[in-house]
């Protein structure tokens, strides 16, 4: 059954990923010519179907399609219509800086917003459970960027530090980390409050404390594993989405990752780069849903009876 739950598993992650794929590359397409976009306006009739015919713009677009896709099955992911170089030396290029902001993100929601969670769960109606909540709302509900620009400001006037566009300091990288997983630390607390209270008022809950069971150990071992589920469930769309949420982060602080040349690709329509862009957060999103379905086995014992 374990082998047949995976099969499925496999087989609706390559179809959403398909779905997405195919999605993106026909919408860049409705959107308008891209050589009428990349040709400089003073350019002739002539000069803009020369660079049509030369990039395949002029073919139906479903011949475009099983073109493209065929290059895919091919290991084929196309170039840049600006530079001419393969997109994924490009994007590659861009990957490390991306991932170290999404994992020192991922990080700070992990390791403040469960704990907050845990805390307000077990301090519940108290003055702690009321603040931990009032900044969960704060931290869900704050846009992006406005907190981007208030740590800017704050890191210049307090500190006395400028987070320069472009640098890889100390600064910035912890501010825009900050700012990323910031709504990721409120829905976590939130999350994990809400799970850990259904799990303390559970028969064996009450049957560990009266065993004499210590709170530490009824929270580590007891209740925190039967809440895993629904907290790992959350995790892994929060980690799956930092590189697709990290493009305001980016853009605001100017980081240079992926993000940032996102939204340099799409201003000037190089649908090499956005296609394999999208493609790579579809797989990301794809990849780390399958491995939260696939920990499900590992974590409740349950699913694997099923």
């Amino acid at each position: 059954m374990n082998a047949q739950f995976l099969l499925g598993k496999i087989i609706r992650s390559v179809i959403t990923l398909w779905i997405t794929v195919s999605l993106a590359f026909v919408l860049l397409r409705l959107a308008g010519d891209p050589a009428e976009a990349l040709i400089p306006p003073d350019a002739g009739p002539e000069v803009v179907e020369y660079y049509r015919v030369k990039w395949g713009f002029d073919k139906p677009i479903h011949v475009q399609y099983f073109k493209y896709f065929g290059a895919l099955v091919r290991g084929d992911f196309g170039f840049s219509l600006h530079t001419g170089k393969p997109v994924h030396d490009i994007v590659f290029q861009k990957v490390p800086n991306t991932l170290l902001l999404g994992g020192t993100a991922f990080l700070i929601a992990l390791f403040v917003g469960i704990p907050l969670g845990v805390l307000a769960a077990l301090k519940r109606n108290s003055l702690i459970d009321r603040v931990v909540m009032s900044f969960s709302v704060f931290a869900f509900a704050m846009p992006n960027f406005f907190f981007g620009l208030l740590l800017i400001l704050s890191a210049a006037m307090i500190f006395h530090t400028f987070v320069g566009a472009g640098e890889l300091t100390f600064w910035s990288l912890i501010l825009p980390a900050c700012t990323l997983g910031l709504a990721n630390v409120g829905s976590l607390a939130r999350f994990t409050r809400s799970t850990v209270l259904e799990t303390l008022n559970k028969p064996f809950m009450a049957a560990a404390l009266a065993k004499g069971v210590g709170m530490s150990r009824r929270i580590v071992h007891h209740a925190l594993p039967n809440a895993a589920i629904p907290i790992v469930t959350l995790l892994g769309l929060s980690l799956g989405g930092l590189i697709a949420g990290s493009v305001v982060t980016e853009t605001v602080f100017g980081w240079p990752g992926v993000g940032s040349l996102l939204i340099r690709a799409v201003q000037t329509r190089d649908l090499g780069v956005v296609q394999f862009i999208v493609l790579m957060v579809a797989s990301t999103m794809t990849a780390v849903n399958l491995m939260v379905d696939l920990l499900y086995l590992v974590i409740d014992p349950r699913i694997r009876v099923k």
